[in-house]
């Protein structure tokens, strides 16, 4: 506010001294050019016709009273006229018509010493040793200037104490309104969370930092609500197979057991603690997609080739169970990804779609593109989800029921496809069952299929790219 105030006063100051400087040059410029024209008027005269009618000129330009004075070092007449007898003396005016040469110049008459009593003097050599000398009379011009050179300086002065006037109310307005949200700030961060900053009519830079400020705010709320619901979650999670490896434990050494029976114990137990493995692994896959710490692995990735060796690899496993896999390539799209967490997305996909789907199922996956995305869809026709529990399955620990899995799956798949600025998005697929699409940016436009081929070509196992 002070350095804008300081440039502003700067530039006014400037401004009003060049319009002083150029009002003086104005003047004196025209004063000067009458003075010439004065000058070739008589240098005409006298060429043409002879000394005594230019003396006769002189005289009678001298007898008016236009604060013009002329004089010519060969006249006696004209010497000292009535109207110059101020300068007291002609030794100055001798030293004038002395000069060889003089264009214009201001010269203060030796009997006074008030500055509008100064004289712009031009002297011109006419040849055979005469010279004219003009001078014109400059007080009403200086009279004018200093008029115009204190208007300047009020106006100046007004500017400055306008200026003052309203930085010292403006940085009020600023002080007060950052008091303002200080304060508010203090409250939402030391209480609740779910208050927001105000915003004022204005719209000022204020509000909008205000604004920017209630945005971080709610994105805080939710992280925070988020972490007290996925503390929860996390308690209830363990709960379970704590509780139930404890009471095996707990049986086991009620009783007395042969080897075999304490291995099935201790494999249980063992079971136990993997799920709990698996849990705290998959929440750590999350929050290092969240925050951003996989992307160093990041590199260019053909989307096709990667879906190939992820459908291959999970063929066997999906056929032994009675359901069937396909893939179906429309383009080869390539992205800049993380190649390992990819595949866990395609793999997490396709073992929801096997696990809650029934027999003789049919799972699709497809690879398609457009200018700014790469697309994979994968779809089965099974139950599918509701509609309304969309958003509760891409949550932290979201399930349908308790015998759903830890509901981690999806939201790997969402936090890791978000880390990448891409998209996830549940759908209904036709006539039944789930729709999961993934977007990601591409690297290039994707290109288009073969002429020859109308429909969708679909990959066999045997014709996938190797699983490297």
């Amino acid at each position: 506010m002070i350095t804008l105030l300081c440039v502003f006063l700067l530039i006014t100051f400037t401004g009003l001294a060049g319009t002083y400087v150029l009002l003086r040059m104005q003047i004196q410029d025209q004063i000067d050019a009458r003075l010439r024209l004065e000058s070739d008027v008589l240098v005409s005269l006298y060429r043409s016709s002879s000394l005594t009618q230019l003396l006769d000129a002189v005289e009678q330009r001298n007898s008016d009273d236009y604060g013009r004075y002329y004089f010519i070092n060969k006249d006696e007449r004209v010497g000292a006229p009535e109207q110059m007898r101020r300068w007291n003396d002609t030794r100055m005016l001798h030293e004038v018509l002395a000069r060889p040469s003089l264009s214009s110049e201001s010269i203060r008459p030796p009997s006074t010493t008030s500055p509008n009593a100064l004289v712009r003097v031009t002297v011109t050599d006419l040849g055979d040793g005469v010279r004219l000398m003009i001078a014109h009379e400059i007080g009403a011009e200086n009279t004018l200037l200093n008029r115009v050179f204190w208007w300047l300086i009020a106006i100046a002065l007004s500017t400055l104490a306008l200026s003052i006037g309203v930085g010292v109310w403006a940085g009020r307005e600023v002080l007060a309104r950052v008091a303002q949200i200080s304060a508010e700030f203090d409250r939402i961060i030391s209480s609740d969370l779910s208050k927001r900053l105000s915003i004022t009519a204005r719209y000022d830079e204020l509000d909008w930092l205000a604004e920017h400020i209630n945005h971080a705010l709610s994105r805080l709320q939710e992280s925070v609500t988020s972490l007290r619901e996925v503390s929860n979650n996390i308690a209830h999670d363990l709960r379970t197979p704590l509780n139930r490896m404890r009471s095996r434990y707990e049986l086991a050494l009620r009783k007395e057991c042969n080897a075999d029976e304490y291995r099935q114990v201790i494999g249980a137990g063992i079971a136990d603690i993997d799920s709990l493995m698996n849990t705290f692994n998959s929440m750590l896959e999350i929050s290092r997609a969240e925050s951003g710490l996989n992307r160093e692995g990041m590199s260019k990735l053909d989307m096709a080739q990667l879906a190939a060796e992820i459908v291959e690899l999970y063929e066997p496993m999906v056929s032994d169970s009675g359901r069937s896999l396909s893939l179906t390539l429309y383009q080869r799209p390539e992205v800049y990804a993380n190649r390992n967490l990819l595949g866990q997305c395609l793999a997490n996909l396709i073992e929801n779609a096997n696990r809650y789907t029934p027999r003789t199922s049919l799972i699709r996956v497809i690879v398609a593109g457009d200018a700014q995305h790469a697309i994979v869809r994968v779809s089965d026709n099974g139950p599918g989800i509701p509609l309304a529990d969309h958003e509760r399955v891409l949550a932290r620990f979201g399930r349908l029921s308790k015998r759903s899995g830890s509901g981690l799956g999806l939201s790997m798949v969402k936090a890791v496809i978000e880390s990448h600025r891409g998209s996830i998005k549940l759908g209904a697929n036709k006539p039944s069952g789930l729709l999961v699409e993934l977007r990601l940016p591409t690297l290039a436009a994707a290109s288009p299929a073969p002429k020859s081929s109308k429909t969708p070509r679909r990959l066999s196992p045997s014709s996938a790219p190797p699983h490297r």
